[in-house]
C-alpha cells in the first residue's frame, strides 16, 4: 500500500500528450523572430562603430580590385552587416 501511494505521488501530473500539443509552432516562429529583433538591435551599435571605420579608412584598389562596392549610407552599411552576420548564430 505504501508503493501504491508512493508510485502514484511520483508519477508526473502532466501527460505526454499535453506537454507535446503545448508546443506551438506559430507560437515557435514569433519566439525566434523576436530573438532575432533582440539580436539585430544589440549588435547594432558595434556594425556601426565597423562600418565608420571601414569608412575612414583609406581605400586601396589592391584590395578592392575593379568591381566597385556599392555605396551606403553608415547606417544602412551596419544593417547590411548585421543582416549578414546574426542568421550564423541561428545555424544549427
Amino acid at each position: 500500500m505504501l508503493d501504491q501511494a508512493l508510485s502514484q505521488s511520483l508519477e508526473p501530473r502532466i501527460s505526454r500528450k499535453t506537454v507535446r500539443l503545448s508546443i506551438d509552432p506559430a507560437r515557435m516562429k514569433r519566439l525566434k523572430d523576436q530573438e532575432y529583433k533582440v539580436m539585430f538591435w544589440g549588435s547594432m551599435p558595434v556594425f556601426l562603430v565597423a562600418a565608420l571605420v571601414k569608412r575612414l579608412m583609406p581605400r586601396s584598389e589592391a584590395f578592392h580590385g575593379t568591381a566597385s562596392e556599392e555605396r551606403r549610407g553608415v547606417f544602412a552599411e551596419a544593417a547590411h552587416m548585421a543582416h549578414t552576420i546574426i542568421p550564423f548564430a541561428f545555424w544549427r
